[in-house]
């Protein structure tokens, strides 16, 4: 689905899992039928769409396909950094007459993202593009960023399916400081904890972050975040990712 025009695009564009069931903040809203703001400001969206910035951290995107075609698109988010740039977050096919909802839980509060909607349309495709703050009243958790702690740098997000190929690394889960006190991590069930942001599996000293092992294998990390140290407190956003190990870390 990638074209060249949508990598010209993108270059002139500008990112918390969750299980809560929070209603979303209307006075968030954003509707891309009144909030152009780019170079095609003059071209109007053949179907009405709307993001919501849900108090839970989260974003919540959907649209009626009103037309007399079946649409297919997708939906990219550009973050706060250059590692979250032109990632493709959904892709759609919809029937006329259908609705479409998606809810990107992989973003961190108090920040904002841009978001690129797109779709084929009378032959010819159509980009929207949309700025959107997110809020969170609660402790969020956006996703997991890949840490090379022997450079305490960051290498790359970490997605369900990738594979880590390199070793001493760490793994940070982004989370909302201002109301985040602790997370635990959960490693293939074996607990870990930090009470102090950045919030790493391993920890860090003082923002220099702690190398860990890991050996050959599939891993489920787990993260939960609480308001208080220790992992007290009434729990907010939980968030997972499941990814792969393909050499073997020596002894730390």
């Amino acid at each position: 689905m990638k074209k060249t025009l949508l990598a010209l695009m993108a270059a002139f564009a500008i990112i918390g899992c969750s299980d809560l069931n929070i209603a979303p903040q209307e006075n968030q809203k954003v509707s891309g039928e009144d909030y152009n703001i780019t170079a095609q400001s003059d071209l109007a969206s053949a179907v009405a769409y709307s993001y919501e910035a849900q108090s839970n951290g989260t974003v919540k995107f959907s649209f009626v396909n009103t037309t007399s075609e079946t649409l297919n698109g997708d939906l990219i988010r550009e973050g706060v950094s250059f590692l979250q740039n032109g990632t493709i977050i959904t892709e759609f096919s919809v029937a006329p007459g259908e609705a479409y909802t998606y809810i990107d839980d992989n973003v961190q509060a108090n920040e904002t993202y841009r978001y690129i909607f797109e779709y084929f349309y009378e032959n010819e495709w159509q980009f929207f593009f949309d700025e959107v703050a997110v809020v969170s009243d609660v402790p969020a958790i956006g996703n997991f960023t890949l840490i090379a702690a022997a450079y305490d740098d960051e290498y790359e997000v970490l997605t369900d399916g990738y594979t880590i190929n390199m070793a001493g690394v760490n793994i940070r889960a982004e989370a909302n400081d201002d109301k985040t006190g602790s997370i635990e991590f959960f490693l293939n069930g074996k607990k870990f904890h930090d009470n102090t942001a950045p919030f790493a599996l391993y920890g860090d000293d003082h923002g220099d972050y702690k190398m860990g092992r890991l050996d050959i294998g599939s891993y489920t990390l787990t993260a939960i975040a609480y308001p208080e140290k220790n992992g007290k407190g009434i729990p907010g956003d939980t968030a997972v990712v499941v990814f792969n190990v393909s050499n073997e870390y020596p002894a730390q």
